[in-house]
């Protein structure tokens, strides 16, 4: 999908009261737990949240806690991130899966998050770049929240950006 630069920047910047998703393909364990050592060090606040995959809360004393117990016996875990201060001052990591089945990845934020630069696209698609490598991800994409959207699929899917990126 090769969409211009200024529809990416509005898009990411269009405060339309939804926030943004980005969903990675193929992302493994390895590269959640590479990109939590990197959300600690981007932003200052770090909190977690964890349930089973029966949808039970479960309490757990860590983050690293929370992702090992989510691999081995599937659920989620949330990641709420504040007081970014490169591409994104807020930012929600969500990492689930069900027993034996592949791990899903989402990273969701607000259009108010988006830190403003003159052409805010640059910026962040060498981030997202850069996090999809470290999660190991053969590709993602970033569209508008939508509840009903399937991976990648129909032409309402709010999809604005597509990447595979390279290396």
């Amino acid at each position: 999908m090769d969409t211009p630069s200024i529809a990416i920047d509005a898009a990411l910047l269009d405060v339309d009261g939804s926030c943004r998703d980005m969903n990675f393909d193929r992302a493994t364990w390895a590269g959640v737990r590479s990109l939590l050592d990197q959300a600690r060090r981007e932003f200052g606040d770090v909190r977690v949240g964890c349930t089973s995959h029966d949808t039970n809360e479960v309490q757990v004393e860590d983050v690293q806690g929370a992702i090992d117990l989510v691999e081995r016996e599937g659920g989620c875990v949330q990641l709420l991130l504040d007081g970014g201060s490169s591409v994104l001052t807020n930012l929600q990591i969500f990492a689930s899966c069900a027993p034996s089945e592949p791990l899903f990845v989402e990273l969701s934020f607000f259009p108010e998050d988006v830190i403003p630069k003159l052409s805010p696209h640059a910026g962040f698609i060498a981030w997202a770049d850069a996090i999809s490598k470290i999660l190991g991800a053969t590709r993602y994409f970033v569209r508008y929240e939508n509840a009903s959207w399937t991976f990648g699929v129909g032409a309402q899917s709010g999809v604005f950006l597509v990447r595979a990126p390279a290396g």
